[in-house]
């Protein structure tokens, strides 16, 4: 049962909202549609022109008409100016008024006028006939036909177009030996093909790979990629897909230069990995125009694009963008008729670099040598008999692996995805719908995922100045899983070191469970209908509505009106189910049942229900000017208000279920029920969708932008921002965010267009930028003056009431009402290239971010029975520095055997904060501040000793500095042993100094880059992706650095250690024979391990470079003649890896996956799929 409404509460008013906004869409919805018929109307020009330039005038019909002209530069050069007068003439009329007398004519295809060469008069009919005729057809790879494409004859002025079914007929001079053929058409690629006695030629071309004027996406608008002055990386849905996985944020990883993935989990509905941009931490992400948390729940089949902005471009987003901006923009129908795609694919997963403990007879082995080594037992006592230990090695008896109780090696998940999409000349629609499913490492099934994507995306022209978009999303994600939030965790962390010498079920009895440690056994904890449930569920929907209106009066100018909003809710149900593990008592010959579950009433379930949801809305009105002067200048101008609420709320309720069988809050009793909500304010550090409590917030701006570029040459943005904020106190909520940037292309000025051995050089573009923008983040109403009530736990004592203590009040930190964002100053500079038409490109940009007014607290004290701490304020300083590099590569070979397409692309970038400034007390002397003070430091550095190497021998022990502070008797051989860098004889705080870097960065290397390579053949397609990280380190943690806590099992390589030769020797006789290893001996619990261990130094401080083959995939396409046979536009099948390949030097843990936790965190995956896309 689901609760929806409460008397009483403000529930009523987000449903009310909800349904305003649903009727809104259906009226905005039902409009467009009921205008597709203005639109279809024959289409009327007006317009008066002398002597004009061709442009001019095709220009003026397309602001009129709507419809695009589709020509190269070339095709302009030699048309003359032309003399028009029409009013309210017919498009048909004028464009043949327009096409007189000049050498071009033309081919209208929906809203496109495709520019071509007239047919060239060839020589007289008998020397004609003893030329070659050559006849052929020219497709797209889809094979649809290409109208207007000129077909010319190499070196010659023979030259000719196709029709609009593609085809062509052109004559080869008798003179004309060699001839080639060379197909030009633009947006592809241009082919030449030689003749050789051929009389029949068809060609599909490629689309070209242009990156100059690629259209990139930017802040509140579109820009080509050539005229940009900011540090912007770009890609394509279509480069994203190749990368199969449930996250969005993943199939990033290596993909775009400055942009930083960590992959921490592959846990089911866990969407735990981190994005960064050049560092900085947690960026904001734009969806469609409006600021969203859901990318990496997205389908990444709907994305068309994704830009992110890594400098001062970023300013113009104001106070949440002073870590950069990742927009995303998702698909819309393209120009043609309906097409309807399916994708999906079905695989499996399987974990890497899983916890592996050691066998039954070589644990048996380290139990007895820990017991010994550190005192526990008497030499030459064993715990384990030799003879047991060899029944298990030989295989006469056999232990536990824990690892294989209900667990699966292989996973099974699975992708489907279906859309439609098309575009007339009034209405552009894209609509899909997708389903996403995963199973988890449990053999039960319990552990699940499921989602569903539905998108629709419709834009309707209702005349030819105005058009209306409305963009709908919805999303639904459900993850099961058996009882408890720390589950997964304690799964892998019982897998590894329960002991294998016990058995799964007491006295090997099936009908009953053994009682381990927490009883985490994990034949019940792996089980809900033994444990209990959670179950997450998610519900999303997100819509924008606008207005577009091309103003007719002023060329270029352009208005829009939107609003957005977007509801999301989650609703959480858990059931803990009491159950029992056993004891065998031999000596009874009797089974002793422990209850766990519910501890306050055992023996009773526990039913808890909780829902959150939230709210945001924005509003936006803009205008945008656009403009060319003189052909040489070009003018940009952005005005844009826009304000927006964010909010949250929340309830929970829970009972005791006596009657166990019943899952629902009805069924509990109301004694010791409870309800209530989290009224914890908004958390800063948090995205609002990943926090529950009671708040709201909301933002107002202004934001204006001017560019400027003279014949695309020089270039010149400004922008600004005007931002506030209700998060702090009147008086300090807005501010000011500027930016400016410039380029200058290089390659367009006359020394490098005239000089022919330059000529090589397409495109030598150099730019620079310097915003501010703030960060909002940073705290949150901490003006306000108030205080937490209840509080049971105050640190002291407080009023008993009977047996009960009274609750407490205690008061929040002192307010602070000058407490504002922090601010990021952002210099950049870059230099673009692309070489020797497109076969090579690249971008390099270095960068530096100064950020000021990061929050602290004065350093003082407040009495204790105040109950109060000091207030934040503006006080602490950093710097940033790095640099960005991509480089790309993509060629066709035109081979005998086919054309064969191979590109390559790789990006690198580096990045190392220090701190400026950090409020902090005053050191005592000079060595503490040294030791202490982080001011101009970077904030990566390890502190520690250095190890030379491990004792050889008792010798080598008692000759060295004292580590221990006994003289060493706690020591061994194996044991690390340090350098005494002060001189002094001993081993202490006084010998610490910088050893390593990369402290803290497991997940945040310094150094990371990616590159990819494909290749194309006929119908086949391979594409391989990787990533990786250098220059971080990390410690090992918890089991993994202190492992056979308790006799418990530990990682399988600490086998490789130091241990007596005779494991009834005495480890403290010098006399002992030891075999060395590569680690120390095991002594859990004793002084030596914890120095060894616990110790900073080289030797347990590990390197996480990594290299990782992140995502493989090939395909094949079935030609296209086999496609038109079957009523088809286009299938591929596809096999693909992820996470395929790992070269790394980091034991056990892998390289993204953190130490935290002690390494029991759900482990990353590999998954092998196999799919495939169909067209219709």
């Amino acid at each position: 049962m689901k609760f929806y409404t409460l008397t009483g509460c403000r529930h009523s008013c987000y449903i009310h909202k909800f349904l305003l906004v649903m009727k809104l869409t259906l009226v905005f919805l039902i409009t467009a549609l009921l205008q597709i018929s203005f639109a279809a109307r024959a289409q009327k020009v007006t317009l008066s022109e002398k002597d004009a330039p061709v442009a001019q005038v095709f220009e003026q019909i397309e602001k009129q008409t709507g419809y695009t002209f589709v020509y190269t530069d070339e095709m302009l050069g030699g048309l003359a100016p032309i003399t028009v007068n029409f009013k309210n003439t017919s498009l048909t009329d004028a464009l043949k008024a327009c096409f007189r007398d000049q050498p071009l004519t033309y081919t209208v295809k929906d809203k496109l006028i495709i520019m071509q060469y007239k047919p060239v008069l060839h020589k007289p009919e008998a020397q004609a006939a003893q030329a070659t005729v050559v006849k052929g057809k020219v497709t797209d790879e889809t094979g649809g036909p290409l109208p207007g494409v000129t077909v010319a004859l190499k070196g010659s002025t023979v030259v000719t177009s196709t029709d609009n079914a593609g085809a062509y007929s052109i004559t080869i001079p008798t003179e004309a030996t060699n001839a080639v053929l060379v197909f030009t058409y633009v947006g592809f690629e241009t082919r030449e093909i030689a003749v050789a006695g051929q009389t029949a030629i068809d060609v599909a071309l490629k689309p070209a790979d242009n990156k100059l004027n690629e259209i990139v996406v930017v802040g509140y608008g579109t820009q080509k990629k050539v005229n940009l002055t900011g540090a912007v990386s770009t890609l394509k849905g279509a480069d994203l897909t190749v990368t199969k996985n449930e996250n969005v944020v993943n199939m990033l990883a290596g993909k775009m230069s400055g942009v930083r993935v960590v992959q921490t989990t592959s846990e089911p509905g866990d969407y735990a990995s981190s994005i960064q941009i050049r560092g900085f931490g947690r960026p904001l992400i734009i969806i469609d125009g409006v600021p969203r948390d859901n990318m990496p729940q997205l389908d990444p089949n709907t994305i068309e694009n994704i830009s992110v902005l890594k400098d001062a471009s970023a300013s113009i987003y104001g106070v949440r963008a002073a870590n950069g901006v990742i927009l995303i923009t998702t698909k819309k129908g393209t120009q043609g008729k309906m097409q309807i795609e399916y994708s999906g694919f079905y695989g499996v997963q399987t974990p890497i670099r899983t916890p592996v403990g050691l066998s039954t007879d070589k644990y048996m082995e380290i139990v007895n040598e820990n017991n010994v080594n550190r005192g526990s037992v008497t030499p030459g006592t064993l715990i384990f008999s030799l003879e047991d230990i060899e029944a298990y090695r030989n295989g006469t008896k056999q232990g536990t692996d824990w690892s294989r109780i209900n667990s699966q090696k292989y996973s099974p998940q699975a992708q489907h995805n279906i859309s439609a999409s098309g575009a007339s000349n009034a209405i552009n629609y894209f609509v899909s719908f997708g389903n996403f499913e995963q199973e988890g490492i449990y053999s039960t099934g319990d552990l699940n995922y499921k989602r569903y994507n539905l998108r629709s995306n419709v834009t309707a022209q209702i005349d030819k100045n105005l058009k209306v978009e409305l963009l709908l999303h919805g999303q639904t994600g459900t993850k099961n899983s058996p009882y408890g939030a720390d589950n997964r965790q304690q799964y892998f962390r019982t897998v590894w070191v329960l002991q294998p010498t016990m058995p799964a079920y007491a006295n090997y009895n099936r009908d009953y469970m053994q009682e381990v440690l927490q009883g985490y056994n994990p034949l019940a904890t792996t089980d809900a209908d033994i444990v209990g449930y959670d179950q997450y569920n998610e519900k999303l929907f997100q819509s924008t509505a606008s207005l577009i209106w091309d103003i007719p009066w002023l060329k270029g100018l352009k208005a829009k009106a939107s609003y957005a909003y977007d509801y999301q809710f989650w609703e959480n149900k858990s059931l803990q189910r009491p159950y029992s593990l056993y004891q065998y008592d031999l000596g009874n010959d009797a089974y002793v049942p422990a209850i766990h579950g519910n501890t306050v009433q055992p023996g009773t379930s526990t039913i808890n229900r909780s829902t959150r949801f939230g709210a945001n809305s924005l509003m936006q009105g803009s205008l945008n000017y656009d403009n060319t002067f003189g052909s040489k200048h070009h003018v940009g101008a952005l005005l844009l208000y826009e304000e927006g609420t964010t909010d949250m709320d929340n309830f929970y309720a829970s009972r005791y279920i006596e009657l166990t069988s019943i899952e629902e809050l009805l069924g509990g009793v109301a004694a010791n029920q409870q309800g209530g909500m989290d009224g914890s304010g908004f958390n800063s550090a948090l995205n609002p969708a990943n926090q529950g409590g009671l708040w709201k917030i909301a933002s107002k701006a202004v934001v204006g932008r001017v560019n400027y570029d003279y014949m695309s040459r020089y270039f010149i943005d400004a922008s600004f921002r005007y931002d506030g904020s209700s998060k702090f106190a009147p008086g300090h909520q807005w501010g000011f965010f500027p930016s400016v940037s410039a380029g200058w292309r290089i390659s367009e000025e006359p020394f490098i267009k005239n000089n022919t051995a330059l000529s090589f050089i397409d495109n030598l573009k150099l730019r620079a930028s310097y915003g501010i923008s703030g960060d909002d983040r940073t705290a949150s109403f901490q003006f306000v003056p108030g205080y937490t009530y209840p509080v049971s736990n105050l640190g002291w004592p407080v009023r008993m009431f009977g047996e009960s203590m009274a609750a407490g009040v205690q008061l929040n930190n002192t307010p602070n009402p000058n407490l504002t964002w922090m601010t990021s100053k952002m210099f950049n500079i870059g230099l673009d290239g692309d070489l020797w038409n497109g076969l090579f490109g690249f971008e390099f940009d270095v960068f530096r971010r100064n950020r000021d007014g990061l929050v602290g607290s004065r350093v003082g004290t407040i009495p204790d029975w105040l109950g109060q701490g000091l207030a934040q304020e503006n006080l602490n300083s950093d710097a940033t520095i790095g640099f960005d590099l991509s480089l790309r590569h993509r060629k066709t070979l035109h081979t005998g055997i086919g054309d064969i397409q191979y590109g390559i692309a790789g990006n690198v970038s580096m990045t190392r904060t220090k701190t400026v400034y950090i409020e902090r007390l005053a050191s005592v002397d000079q060595w503490a501040n040294w030791r202490e003070n982080p001011t101009n430091r970077y904030n990566d550095i390890w502190w520690g000793v250095e190890s030379p190497g491990q004792f050889t021998g008792y010798n080598d022990i008692y000759s060295s500095p004292i580590i221990d502070g006994k003289g060493n008797s706690e020591m061994k051989p194996g044991d690390y042993k340090y350098e005494d860098w002060n001189g002094d004889g001993v081993i202490d705080g006084w010998d610490q100094h910088p050893i390593a870097t990369g402290a803290n960065a497991q997940n945040t290397p310094r150094l990371y880059y990616g590159f990819t390579l494909d290749l194309r053949y006929k119908g086949f397609d391979v594409t391989a992706v990787f990533q990786g990280g250098a220059l971080a380190t990390v410690k090992y943690e918890g089991v993994l650095a202190y492992a056979f806590s308790y006799d418990g099992n530990g990682p399988d390589f600490y086998y490789d250690r130091w241990h007596m030769q005779n494991p009834l020797g005495d480890p403290r006789d010098p006399r002992t024979i030891w075999t060395p290893g590569t680690y120390p001996t095991t002594s859990q619990s004793s002084a030596a391990m914890g120095l060894n261990y616990g110790t900073n130094s080289n030797q347990t401080i590990h390197r996480t470079d990594y290299l990782r083959c992140k995502s493989l995939e090939l395909g094949y396409s079935i030609p296209q003649k086999l496609s038109n046979r079957i009523g088809i536009k286009g299938l591929r099948f596809y096999g693909t890896a992820y996470n395929i390949l790992t070269i790394t030097s980091l034991k056990y843990l892998d390289p993204e996956h953190p130490s935290a936790n002690n390494g029991f965190d759900y482990p990353l995956m590999r998954t092998i799929n196999f799919g495939a896309n169909l067209k219709f």
